[in-house]
């Protein structure tokens, strides 16, 4: 089987040492608090060039952090892209904020002039979200928002070392958030980091750190059992057996929900907010050190699929002209989006879906998200023809093949 996520990053090296921590008994003081957290805040400032990183249980966590620091509060209002995820326009909701949703441009991210056209006397900050690791216009969105002395976030969660014009993103606005959730480019299961280079932001975001509890050691071994479960599903899945496997796992509580029944219905506490547990930093570490390898691969498929896919009319390419781009996945638009998915599904691949709503996941009460039918139509758009292909480490010349030969097929 070929998968776009699904715990694409997973090596052999992250299964030794979370199983390290399960089966050492001398490891178990150390699963939740330990040396690998500052470790990991320590080599994520110096990959920022010096910025303040502060680590949490998620990348969530690390957002609501940020709009916190940046005194975000009832009666605001906050800017974010439709063609997202929930948990960002979650994070809004517990500050207290109204998400305030904006269209998307040609390349699936925000719409400046659409931006500004919702902006308002109320608006108190922007998130901007490089979606699928493609540079969104951060230097026009966030010199307007200078302008208007508007807080600005880069949301990198599809993103780690990607550039704009030689700048790694996450160093244009106030602050960044990275996820490390186990689908993002560094993925340990779960986790997240808050960067800044403004010391007075830093040293909030600190204390709201420090007022967290630690992860409990229950959930902390649910993120661990995935490094059972998920290896053994993935090998055994077009056997049923891994399908079997899998899904025990989550019916028995085994391993975790990515996101939570209450978070999809919009209710704030969702999910409890915690420290970075020790044992994921120390997973998280060693992808660190290969990270600017893994990206460098992702390009190259990327590139790969694009020579294969140019010469085909019937589907767009929306991100193919960000040259310093790191796909997370790489990302193409047609009327024949759900024909794709089950013809993958037949050849043995599973393609991405991210995403096939204006707020993802699927099952997101758009309601409660408060956003309004009709008012992203470009987003909507995007939603009922992406398709996304994957660029992880694990994927071959041969995958690349495999992929754009079914493709072809029904294009």
């Amino acid at each position: 089987m070929i998968f776009t996520g699904f715990s694409s990053n997973t090596t052999i090296k992250d299964i030794g040492i979370a199983m390290s921590y399960v089966f050492l008994p001398w490891k178990w003081f150390r699963v939740c608090s330990g040396k690998y957290v500052g470790l990991v805040e320590s080599r994520i400032s110096e990959y920022f060039l010096g910025t303040k990183a502060v680590t949490f249980d998620s990348g969530r966590t690390a957002l609501f952090a940020l709009l916190r620091a940046g005194d975000v509060k009832k009666g605001d209002e906050v800017l974010l892209q439709a063609f997202t995820c929930v948990v960002v326009v979650n994070a809004i909701k517990h500050a207290g904020a109204t998400p305030i949703f904006v269209d998307i441009g040609d390349d699936g991210n925000m719409d400046v002039a659409d931006m500004q056209k919702k902006y308002s006397s109320r608006t108190k900050a922007i998130i901007i979200q490089h979606t699928l690791g493609a540079a969104a216009d951060v230097k026009g969105i966030v010199s307007f928002a200078k302008k208007k002395g508007v807080y600005t976030i880069e949301d990198c969660a599809h993103v780690f070392g990607g550039r704009s014009g030689g700048q790694l993103l996450g160093t244009f606005a106030d602050a960044a958030m990275f996820s490390f959730g186990s689908d993002k480019p560094l993925s340990c299961g779960r986790g997240g980091v808050a960067i800044t280079k403004k010391d007075d932001l830093a040293a909030k975001v600190r204390q709201y750190q420090k007022s967290l509890p630690s992860s409990t050691c229950v959930s902390v071994g649910k993120y661990l059992c995935q490094y059972i479960f998920f290896p053994l599903g993935k090998f055994c899945y077009r056997l049923y057996i891994g399908k079997i496997l899998l899904f025990l796992s989550k019916k028995l509580g085994l391993t975790p929900l990515v996101i939570s029944k209450k978070e999809k219905q919009g209710e704030v506490g969702g999910y409890a907010q915690t420290t970075f547990p020790n044992v994921l930093a120390h997973i998280l570490l060693g992808q660190l050190e290969n990270i600017d390898a893994v990206n460098l691969h992702r390009q190259a498929i990327a590139a790969q699929y694009t020579k294969g896919l140019q010469s085909i009319n019937a589907i767009k390419l929306p991100q193919v002209k960000h040259t310093e781009d790191v796909p997370l996945r790489y990302l193409l638009l047609t009327k024949k989006q759900s024909a794709v998915l089950a013809e993958g599904k037949k050849r043995g691949i599973v393609f991405g879906d991210w995403y096939t709503t204006v707020v993802a996941p699927k099952d997101v009460d758009l309601k409660h998200a408060e956003y309004v039918a009709g008012s992203c139509p470009r987003a909507e758009l995007f939603a009922t023809q992406a398709v996304n292909f994957p660029t992880h480490g694990g994927v071959t010349e041969k995958d690349v093949r495999k992929i754009l030969a079914c493709v072809t097929t029904i294009l």
